[in-house]
């Protein structure tokens, strides 16, 4: 029998952006609005998150007016899970609307890419 994996988009933040920000050189002086995840990967074996989110605070703060939908402990704690109960840790890229919240996994290996 194959191993399975499900993947679990959970919203952490809502924002308003600039539409290039989204579009490479398109949409100039439009505004979207965009949410952040993370992506908890129910897998057979492992608990594993892509990306940890950031606090709408950091992104408003930057000058991209956002709101909190959840924090990761909510978002986690609706599917019966703790930090504590991730095993790994993926980072996509180390901005801190990634990464703002590794802290929060102690027990996870964390994986990231090395830029050369």
């Amino acid at each position: 029998m194959s191993e399975k994996h499900r993947i679990r988009p959970l919203v952490n933040t809502e924002g308003k952006i600039p539409m290039p920000v989204m579009t490479y050189l398109s949409g100039f002086g439009e505004m979207v609005t965009a949410n952040g995840y993370i992506w908890y990967i129910e897998g057979p074996k492992e608990n594993i998150l892509v990306d940890t989110g950031g606090k709408a605070e950091t992104l408003t703060m930057l000058g991209f007016p956002s709101k909190d939908v959840q924090s990761p402990e909510k978002a986690l704690g609706k599917l019966g899970l703790q930090c504590e109960d991730i095993d790994i840790v993926i980072s996509t890229h180390l901005m801190f609307d990634h990464f703002e919240y590794a802290g929060k996994f102690k027990n996870a290996r964390l994986l990231f890419r090395r830029m050369s």
